[in-house]
Parts: C-alpha cells; structure tokens; sequence
C-alpha cells in the first residue's frame, strides 16, 4: 500500500508555497494528485481479510464446542464486537448462543468497553468499523498527514512561527491547506533561498481523527500492524484453549 503511494508520487507527494502578507507569510500546502485508487483497494484488501480472520476463530470455537462441522447456527456466527456489556450480551444471545459460557467469557473478555479508552482506543473495534464503512459506504479515502514542518527561512531571524497541529492536519489535492504562518520582526524581509520541508505520511482521516489521542499517535501502518499482532495473538490463545 504505501508502496503504490510512493510510487505514484515519485517521492515530492506535495507542494508548498508562501503566500505573502502585508504583515504575515502564509505557508499553504497542496498535494499534486489524489491517491491512486490502488491503494484504497490494498486497504480494503487488509480491512477484510483481518475481519474474516475473527470470524474463523469464531467459528473453530463453535466446532470445539460443539463437536460438530458444520456446527449450530453456522450461518449466524459473526464475532461481535460491541462498545458496551448490554449490547454484547445482545449479540450473544443472536450469534453465541450455541457456545459454551466458558468461550462467551473469553469473548466478552476482548470486547473494546474493557479498556479505559473504550472503542476509539481499541484494534479490533477500529478493524470491525473501517471494513464496515468500506464494505457498506465507499472506499476510504486517503490523505497525507503532516507529521513534521522544517523551516529554512532567510532574513526572518527572529520571526515568530505559529504552525499547525502536526497530528490532525491533513493535505490533500482538493485545496490548499494551511500549515504555518510567519510574522517577520519589523523591518525584516524574506530571501531568496527560503525553504520548506514537509514530514507526511499517507494516512485516513476518518480513521485517524476519530480516535483517541494515545491512538492516533502512532501512524496508518503502526496501527495496521497492531491489529494484526492483536488478532494473532487471538487466534494462538483461542486455538490453546481448542487444543488445535
């Protein structure tokens, strides 16, 4: 995925410009093309693998349980995923319900209104929501994150630079966007030779912006390698406890 972005872009995914002020310099970003739609379908890709790996596992316990293959309720079983105990407990009855109490348990166990930063700041609850909207709505749409500004600004020493939230501001195709603004001291005039450097990373906002602040501070693929660590170690202590 981040492969194809890079490539696409040629490495220079945005460009910047100055945009002089009687009093300030506006710093404006702008990417040069919108995300090829390769790497959506990568995401989505992802997205639906991981959520059907849950769904396995799921259904090798219902086997355990049960003894049997296909095994009761086949066509109801969906690993849930709830943000609070009465809403699982429906789920439980409608998809579990041919599970032993003891498995239901360690399911509930998993469940994201069991940490403190309840489902914002929980793997699997943002693995059940992407592929959910991708799979009902449309498909994600990507942006670059600015992750850091790097200022080389001659004839301003001394200005003062008010920039931008480096973890929630994203650049896109669509417009400009705004990343800092410069207030030279008076008397101070920029020179040839000014320069911008701009840290991004490809990044969904609608997954990113939405979660908590311990989240979001790791990047797209720190978070899609989470979730796959998460669902491994998963499915190794599901399978411990089938004895496969």
């Amino acid at each position: 995925m981040i492969d194809l972005a890079s490539t696409h872009h040629h490495g220079r995914p945005i460009d910047t410009t100055f945009d002089l002020g009687d009093k300030a310099i506006r710093l404006l970003a702008q990417a040069r093309d919108p995300f090829p739609i390769e790497v959506a379908l990568a995401f989505s890709d992802w997205a639906h693998q991981l959520r059907a790996a849950l769904d396995a596992i799921l259904y090798q316990l219902a086997v355990k349980d049960s003894g049997q293959n296909p095994p009761p309720g086949e066509s109801r079983l969906q690993y849930p995923l709830a943000t609070n105990r009465a809403a699982f407990d429906r789920e439980a009855r409608r998809r579990l319900k041919h599970l032993s109490t003891v498995s239901i348990a360690a399911i509930e166990r998993t469940q994201p209104y069991n940490i403190p930063t309840k489902e914002h700041g929980h793997a699997l609850w943002w693995l059940h929501e992407v592929a959910r909207i991708d799979r009902h709505r449309l498909a994600h749409e990507f942006a670059w994150n600015v992750r850091g500004v790097q200022l080389d600004l001659r004839g301003l020493a001394g200005a003062q630079v008010d920039d931008c939230d480096h973890t929630l501001t994203y650049v896109t195709h669509k417009q400009k966007t705004w990343l800092a603004t410069i207030t030279p001291p008076p008397g101070a005039h920029p020179q040839l030779g000014s320069s911008v450097a701009v840290v991004t990373w490809p990044e969904i906002p609608r997954w990113h912006s939405a979660a908590v602040p311990s989240y979001r501070q790791y990047g797209l693929t720190d978070r899609m390698t989470n979730v796959e660590e998460l669902i491994h170690r998963m499915a190794q202590y599901f399978a411990e406890r089938a004895g496969s």
